[in-house]
């Protein structure tokens, strides 16, 4: 693959809580590249409003919530991705309760937070459900977690925070896509946590292309989280 093809699957992230108007602005920048636009921008709630003058309308607005433990409360994780929505975010990035998968079984709170937050975003904004994969492990757990995420018909199942360390592998990602060919209903996936060179997304996206089809290969099913692929 090359860029002209993986750079309208990114998400080009910069989670700072400290950013300056200049440095802002030169994220954003980075976001149009020769290659064509990125397929969203994701920074932290604060930043939602004031980067959208900043971008062509074609590049979503993407933001996080229970970020990045996945341990706020229910009620304090929902204010914030409306508030969020209100100040024009495209898509919500949020944080799963993963610590609590802990016997591979499903899990309440995350179907609570996941069916209230979708209803809260209705059909205009994207939901993408973290399941900070590198904490689960397990292909046990994985498969709950994502068997959970699909049944609250999330948009997108997101690998990871990138603040847990340790390496995304295929047979990872081979879970996810188990997950999402058990059904009907067709979850994006997007991949995230230390993909720094583009071998990694090529493989990556070859791997999701082998198993459910080129189709897949477009930012609607398919995104790759980067805070470095442009650099």
């Amino acid at each position: 693959m090359v860029m002209g093809e993986i750079v309208p699957l990114l998400d080009w992230t910069n989670l700072s809580t400290n950013l300056t108007d200049a440095k802002l602005n030169d994220f954003c920048k980075k976001s149009q590249t020769q290659y064509g636009n990125v397929a969203g921008v994701c920074v932290q709630p604060k930043y939602v409003k004031k980067i959208i003058p900043l971008l062509p309308k074609d590049i979503q607005i993407i933001t996080v919530a229970n970020f990045p433990e996945g341990n706020g409360q229910l009620e304090d994780v929902i204010k914030t991705v409306y508030r969020a929505i209100m100040h024009g975010a495209d898509e919500i990035d949020v944080v799963i309760p993963y610590k609590q998968y802990e016997d591979g079984s499903s899990n309440h709170n995350t179907l609570s937070l996941l069916s209230q937050l979708k209803v809260l975003c209705g059909a205009e904004v994207k939901l993408k459900a973290i399941i900070e994969i590198n904490h689960l492990q397990t292909k046990d757990k994985i498969l709950a977690v994502c068997r959970d995420c699909i049944n609250c018909k999330v948009d997108f199942i997101k690998t990871s925070t990138g603040k847990i360390p340790g390496d995304l592998t295929d047979s990872m990602i081979e879970t996810i896509i188990f997950a999402i060919k058990e059904v009907e209903y067709k979850a994006g996936i997007k991949l995230s946590g230390g993909i720094k060179k583009l071998s990694q997304a090529e493989n990556y996206l070859e791997l999701i292309s082998r198993n459910l089809g080129t189709k897949y290969l477009n930012p609607e099913l398919c995104r790759i989280g980067t805070s470095s692929l442009l650099i």
